[in-house]
């Protein structure tokens, strides 16, 4: 592990901004996660109103070992879905869902990330990727539906969306823009973030394509993947 400072540590809440995606960019290691769950959830006014989106199935399960202050997606939130007003006075948790499953639920209504005050978007990059690998016959394609409703909701300049990763160019990509557009507002970190150094053992990892830019340059060595996909990485 690099010695460097937690992500917690490093960034000011007074940074964010509503008008903008505000990119977080931290190496694994950094404690995005922890970051999200315990700092940045502070930005809205209840974890009831807090969305946390993430890539795959697998991170998911990850994020929800969080019992304290996460939980999944279930029945009874559909009723957001019709519009409707939940009591979470017993239940007060940020919402975990895949992009997959919020791209589901706003083809259903198109209003339904208004519900919270602040979404954050861990490994943003990778809905690049999944709206690329989507076909024409794909009806519906959920993850163009996510990303349509992520740029409209940013564009609102109503809430807060906040991008969480350690490969921050494809997010440019994923939205047509550049380093020099207001549409994104990189959050600056004040000073330096630990990250993963090259170790013996198994590292857990919930993206391949930001695992690989931490491994040290000119060696070879084996990563185990679930998915052809990722094999092509």
């Amino acid at each position: 592990m690099k010695e460097g400072k937690y992500l917690s540590e490093l960034i000011s809440l007074k940074d964010f901004s509503k008008k903008s995606l505000n990119l977080v960019n931290g190496p694994c290691g950094s404690g995005k996660t922890y970051c999200a769950t315990n700092m940045l959830s502070k930005l809205s006014s209840s974890l009831n109103k807090v969305l946390y989106l993430i890539d795959k199935i697998g991170g998911r399960k990850q994020i929800l070992l969080d019992k304290e202050k996460t939980r999944a997606f279930d029945p009874s939130l559909e009723n957001v879905i019709k519009g409707k007003t939940i009591n979470f006075i017993n239940n007060n948790k940020i919402t975990v869902m895949t992009y997959a499953k919020m791209g589901a639920i706003l083809q259903k209504n198109p209003f339904f990330l208004e519900f919270f005050e602040v979404v954050i978007c861990d490994e943003l990059q990778s809905l690049e990727e999944f709206v690329i690998m989507g076909s024409e016959e794909e009806t519906p394609h959920y993850a163009e539906i996510a990303r349509k409703g992520l740029n409209n909701r940013i564009n609102s300049g109503k809430y807060y969306t906040i991008a969480l990763s350690a490969t921050p160019n494809k997010i440019y990509k994923l939205f047509n823009t550049d380093v020099n557009s207001k549409f994104i507002n990189k959050i600056p970190l004040y000073g330096e973030p630990r990250e993963y150094e090259h170790r013996e053992g198994p590292i857990k990892y919930n993206s391949i394509t930001a695992l690989i830019t931490t491994l040290p340059k000119n060696t070879k060595g084996f990563v185990y993947v679930k998915r052809i996909t990722d094999i092509e990485k």
